[in-house]
């Protein structure tokens, strides 16, 4: 969340809908750099 800017609702949406790629570990949810780079990249590409 902090390193895209977004809020926790905005977070579990994305992982829900499988934009952001990520795992439970314990009570937080974890999420790999690279599925942040790849989500960031797509968003590039969209709105350019």
């Amino acid at each position: 969340m902090e390193s895209l800017k977004i809020g926790r609702n905005t977070f579990y949406k994305l992982i829900q809908e499988g934009k952001l790629k990520g795992y439970k570990d314990g009570n937080k949810f974890k999420v790999l750099s690279t599925s942040v780079n790849d989500y960031i990249a797509d968003k590039m590409k969209t709105e350019i």
